[in-house]
């Protein structure tokens, strides 16, 4: 009862064990006036202080506090713990809303990395505002205890309230911060609460947010080849590094990688053990670097748009020696009048549409004559004709046209005969632009790139549009949607996404 009496009463001194009251105010009765004397901006000040504090003692993910814009959260492929003003709690209706603009929205462009964020948001202020207003109470009395004629008692009992208020704050922050928002697998907002949360549960609350996250599979420290195997994408024969990356931070269905330099030795030992391979386009339309096996090191592996992975199978296809599978000639149509000549020229592709040298070419021609070097004679007979070249047993062949020529015959008088230029029969139209228009299925979409893209890769006339549908199952969802934008985009391509 005394003790009661002790801390709630204004006048009541307590000696040890001695109890008396007096004229003289108490130390309640001055941290009731100087509480009632703090400004509330310098509680909110208080506040924010203390959850840097408490929030700045984890390390290893960027962290940024109280943001009140979406371009104050930058838009990259890492993990960022966003930890939201004490005033926007869960109790607030507006503070969810204000989060999925955030992930959704970068500024006044749309965000790519919407699964890099994970929100950090407390429960309600109250109690923080309460708790930062008490401390400062507290220190404003023990700063001016020799003005207030305080006898050693009660600066000694001032001291064990201050010290007794830091902790407390502390404690608040971390039963305040209990709850985190990120995005779901279903492209979803996702609250995970924490639970009773004090500081002797982990080293650090940005420890314990991530050790949350992890037991949920939301982040991974490291991850397989064999997953990335699992969750290749279906019309992709190589991954860009850089977009292998960029995709556990952009799809919700993948986990976040907590250290995004780890996927670098998830592809070394992927490559060792002969699951994945990893290469560098060059300049021909090959592989350079080209690695498949032991030997590589994290230090060579690099994000980027040129650096690729690729599938064990078809890495296996590129440690094969290369075959010769088809044959171009250049010109792909030939006009040639009777007695004139027009000189082909062939190039040899491997069995994946790559240039290799041929050793020997036979040249075959009807309608005319042909040597060994492509040179084709037109004989006197008007038709369609076809040359051939052929290494070994490949072949490829072009038509040629031989036009009729008709007319009057007049003698000049000197023996030589001529043909009137205006009794010239003009021939048919030769052919000047290919098209195709069809559905590929999407399993065969890269053996039609290989045998008809290929072989007009050199043309710089070629066009290529691509018109695509996608009905899924159960319906589109947004997530599928985003992802496709992010794609797309990521290749320069326009992101605009036709729903119906």
């Amino acid at each position: 009862c005394l003790e009661a009496l002790s801390s709630s009463c204004y006048y009541l001194l307590v000696e040890k064990n001695r109890y008396r009251f007096s004229v003289k105010p108490n130390l309640n009765k001055l941290l009731s006036d100087r509480r009632a004397s703090i400004q509330p901006d310098k509680i909110q000040e208080k506040v924010k202080e203390e959850i840097r504090k408490v929030f700045d003692a984890g390390k290893g993910i960027d962290k940024v506090y109280f943001p009140e814009k979406s371009g104050q959260i930058a838009d990259r492929a890492a993990i960022t713990l966003i930890v939201m003003p004490p005033d926007c709690s869960m109790e607030d209706k507006n503070t969810m809303h204000i989060v999925e603009d955030m992930i959704k929205e970068h500024g006044s462009s749309a965000r790519t990395f919407k699964s890099a964020l994970i929100f950090s948001i407390p429960e309600q202020d109250r109690q923080l505002k309460e708790e930062a207003r008490k401390l400062l109470a507290w220190q404003e009395i023990d700063d001016e205890h020799d003005v207030l004629q305080l006898d050693e008692s009660q600066i000694k009992h001032i001291g064990e309230n201050v010290k007794k208020s830091v902790k407390d704050l502390k404690e608040c922050v971390w039963r305040s911060y209990k709850n985190v928002v990120l995005l779901g697998k279903d492209n979803n907002l996702r609250t995970v609460d924490m639970g009773l949360v004090h500081s002797s549960a982990a080293s650090n609350m940005v420890s314990l947010i991530i050790q949350e996250l992890k037991q949920d599979g939301d982040i991974e420290e490291f991850i397989s080849a064999n997953f990335l195997l699992r969750n290749w994408p279906p019309a992709f024969i190589e991954w860009s590094t850089r977009s292998v990356r960029d995709t556990f931070f952009a799809s919700p269905k993948f986990p976040r990688l907590l250290n995004p330099e780890t996927l670098k030795d998830s592809i070394v030992k992927g490559v060792a053990n002969k699951m994945i391979g990893y290469a560098g386009r060059d300049g021909a339309g090959g592989y350079n670097p080209f690695h498949f096996g032991p030997g590589l090191s994290a230090q060579e592996i690099e994000f980027s748009d040129d650096m690729f992975i690729l599938t064990g199978a078809e890495a296996e296809k590129f440690i094969k020696p290369p075959t010769l599978t088809s044959l171009s000639i250049s010109p792909q149509y030939g006009k040639v009048e009777s007695g004139d000549r027009q000189t082909f020229t062939v190039k040899g592709y491997d069995q994946h549409g790559r240039e290799m040298g041929i050793d020997k070419v036979v040249w075959i021609a009807t309608g005319g004559e042909i040597d060994s070097n492509g040179v084709f004679l037109a004989g006197q007979y008007a038709g369609s004709f076809v040359v051939t070249a052929r290494a070994g047993d490949v072949t490829g062949e072009v038509s040629v046209i031989i036009p009729k020529v008709t007319g009057r015959v007049k003698n000049g008088g000197s023996g030589v005969i001529e043909i009137e230029d205006t009794d010239v029969e003009i021939p048919e139209k030769v052919p000047t632009k290919i098209s195709w228009k069809g559905n590929v299925p999407y399993l065969k979409w890269m053996t039609f790139y290989t045998k008809v893209f290929t072989k007009y890769h050199e043309e710089d006339s070629l066009k290529i549009s691509v018109n695509f549908e996608i009905e899924p199952r159960d319906g589109v969802v947004q997530s599928q949607v985003d992802e496709l934008r992010a794609a797309l985009k990521e290749l320069g391509l326009e992101d605009k996404v036709d729903m119906g």
